[in-house]
């Protein structure tokens, strides 16, 4: 059977598991995967990893049926925002001063762009004070920003793992007191979320309430 690019077998053929069906639809839409995925993360090798992901999920499931290549673009749309939030996520967790913004928005209905929009903003303001802190600790938290464990820092400049846990714990409340103090945007995009919360249930928030 001769499977053609947009054809409505293509599709038939791809919902039995044919494995050329799969090959033609990664040919044809890897470059718009990875092109939406490079807008959301901003770096080469991990819109190339979220891709693979993407279609590798795209041939898993098997719950969704597709009737149209429109409903197969959106699909693979969808997974490919929803896994480079968790890209995102995941890089930011184990840093303190994301906790409480990753925290505030996973109780909010904000969509996704709008999370890595916020999520941008707060990277700016960040790196914008981490520039200020001795040089020492400035080095070694963007090292923790990276995502480097606290031993491969300390292999790295040949320092203990004390000294690591201290400096990137130092560094932390410093730019903690120079954002709370020069930077009103840092409160603005948590505040943002709230406020959306508050408007949302008609004033209404219990945990402000005493």
């Amino acid at each position: 059977m001769r499977l053609e690019v947009h054809s409505t077998n293509l599709l038939q053929e791809f919902n039995k598991r044919n494995e050329r069906a799969f090959y033609i639809i990664f040919q044809e839409y890897h470059s718009v995967v990875y092109s939406h995925s490079y807008y959301f993360l901003g770096d080469r090798a991990e819109a190339q990893d979220v891709t693979q992901e993407v279609f590798v999920k795209l041939w898993r499931q098997t719950e969704q049926q597709f009737a149209e290549h429109r409903n197969l673009k959106a699909f693979l749309l969808h997974v490919a925002r929803n896994t480079c939030f968790d890209t995102i996520r995941k890089q930011k967790r184990q840093n303190a001063l994301y906790k409480d913004l990753f925290q505030v928005m996973e109780t909010s209905d904000y969509s996704l762009v709008e999370r890595v929009e916020m999520i941008a903003e707060f990277d700016e303001i960040l790196h914008k004070y981490i520039e200020k802190l001795p040089q020492g600790a400035r080095i070694i938290y963007k090292s923790s920003l990276e995502g480097l464990s606290n031993k491969e820092i300390a292999a790295r400049l040949a320092i203990s793992d004390s000294t690591v846990r201290s400096q990137i714990a130092r560094a932390t409340e410093l730019l903690r007191a120079l954002m709370v103090k020069n930077e009103l945007a840092v409160i603005a995009v948590i505040a943002a979320t709230i406020l959306h919360l508050l408007h949302k249930n008609h004033g209404f928030c219990s945990f402000l309430l005493p």
